[in-house]
């Protein structure tokens, strides 16, 4: 509100810019401007003034922009299109009417408007107050938007339900509530905090934990207290009506209270609400754990060998289709080892098939000993092994690990009771990229070597020409 005065020839005081009031009495402005509402004054209908409270809730910044408006200007149009002189009509009422303005800067407020009249100096004067009831009048249309939904649910079910704002007032409760809770009629509970009705155990929990409780599917066991203080145990599930600050959220209740085995159920699961929660967090965490680890054994079990526990040909050529991408990718080569054990089969004939798989362990073994963490030993058939051999600079490299695979299998392998077998190695050798770039060629090119291998004698390797 602008401070500057000029002096009229009258020798009165009031505000720059057309026509102004005239505040003869200071002590009167005093008591407008600390009223805690918006306060105006006018003349024939045009605002002479408004006091610092009014001009801030308006959003007017300099009290020239307001002085000399018709106070039908600020009136919505929704109301100014029924009456065309608001203040005419209000002075006829005797109790203050509600209604809605219009700020500056866009907003719509409601207001509990009252209008009285000031004679004074024979001017058509008159007093404005009008109180922001926005708040309450949001909170009363929530209210009935919840209450229009949910009335024929909630009248209907045999369930306790009641309705609270975001600090447990209860503005809402259906008849079943009422019976459930001895109470005579809902007057008995609605304007009562929700807290009043539970057990002193639950108080803390549900006050600092709602927002947690809005969030969970799950029903929860809670002790309530009806009018007589008798004690109910329910089932209670809550659910978020509205959002924002003001938000609102629905109670149900299910009355467990004549089931036998409800009072002890709940002694032995639930010793406070806190508790519960833990146990079931940790119930569901197990779960979950179970869960995962059976199906990372199915998944296993799918691309395993259940002998060996080495890859099976499914996971071998999926590693080995990624290692000719990294391999081609950092212009490497990759090597692919076709192995077949010479004499496998007499160790089946001569100490039984007890003894061939305690060898096929032993060699799958000795194999991964032969060979870096990076590469690859599958076991693809009865006694056939592949070995993936990625980031090689050349081939000598993988010349190198058939030696030593051939060195370490020529020695006697123990199976059990006293036993060795022994036995050999015939492998051949694919390349990437000198032999193809697909995973099946390579490993059929690798195989046919190996054969070769097994015509020239065995226990051997040989490239793929």
């Amino acid at each position: 509100m602008s401070n500057k005065k000029t002096t009229a020839n009258d020798g009165s005081t009031g505000s720059t810019g057309g026509t102004t009031l005239s505040l003869d009495d200071s002590d009167i402005k005093k008591i407008i401007d600390t009223i805690s509402d918006m306060v105006f004054i006018c003349e024939d209908g045009l605002i002479k003034y408004v006091n610092p409270l009014g001009m801030v809730i308006l959003g007017v910044e300099d009290e020239d922009d307001l002085t000399n408006t018709p106070f039908q200007s600020l009136i919505a149009d929704d109301y100014a299109s029924i009456v065309d002189d608001i203040l005419s009509m209000l002075v006829l009422e005797h109790r203050p009417t509600a209604m809605r303005i219009k700020c500056f800067d866009g907003r719509q407020l409601s207001v509990r408007m009252e209008v009285v009249t000031l004679n004074h100096n024979k001017n058509n004067r008159t007093l404005v107050v009008a109180q922001d009831i926005t708040h309450q009048v949001k909170l009363t249309e929530g209210m009935h938007r919840s209450e229009t939904r949910f009335k024929k649910l909630v009248d209907s079910s045999l369930n306790f339900i009641c309705v609270c704002d975001k600090d447990g007032v209860i503005t809402y409760v259906n008849e079943s509530g009422v019976k459930i809770m001895c109470a005579k009629s809902d007057a008995d509970i609605l304007g009562k905090s929700l807290h009043e009705f539970l057990q002193a155990d639950y108080r803390d929990f549900i006050l600092t934990g709602i927002h947690a409780l809005l969030d969970s599917d799950e029903p929860l066991p809670i002790r309530f207290l009806n009018i007589d203080g008798g004690i109910i145990d329910a089932d209670v599930s809550f659910t978020k009506l509205s959002g924002g600050k003001d938000f609102s959220y629905k109670v149900e209740a299910r009355d467990i209270t004549a089931r036998n085995n409800a009072v002890s159920a709940l002694r032995r699961s639930i010793e406070t609400l806190e508790q519960r929660v833990e146990e079931r967090t940790r119930e569901l965490q197990e779960e979950v754990s179970i869960r995962r680890q059976a199906e990372e054994k199915m998944r296993h079990m799918a691309s395993h060998d259940d002998l060996t526990k080495l890859p099976n040909r499914a996971l071998m050529l999926d590693r080995l289709d990624v290692a000719i991408r990294r391999s081609h990718r950092e212009k490497k080569l990759c090597g692919v080892a076709f192995i077949d054990l010479d004499g496998f089969k007499a160790v089946n004939d001569t100490m039984g098939h007890e003894a061939g798989d305690k060898l096929l362990c032993a060699v799958a073994e000795k194999l991964l000993k032969c060979v870096r963490e990076t590469d690859t030993v599958a076991r693809i058939g009865g006694d056939e092994f592949v070995l993936i051999l990625p980031d090689m600079h050349t081939r000598d490299n993988a010349e190198l690990v058939a030696k030593r695979v051939i060195e370490i299998l020529s020695q006697p392998i123990d199976v059990g009771s006293s036993k060795k077998a022994a036995i050999g190695a015939s492998i051949g050798i694919a390349m990437f990229p000198a032999n193809s770039d697909n995973p099946e060629a390579l490993l059929k090119l690798a195989d046919k070597a190996m054969y070769k291998v097994k015509g020239k004698g065995k226990n051997s390797f040989a490239f793929v020409d």
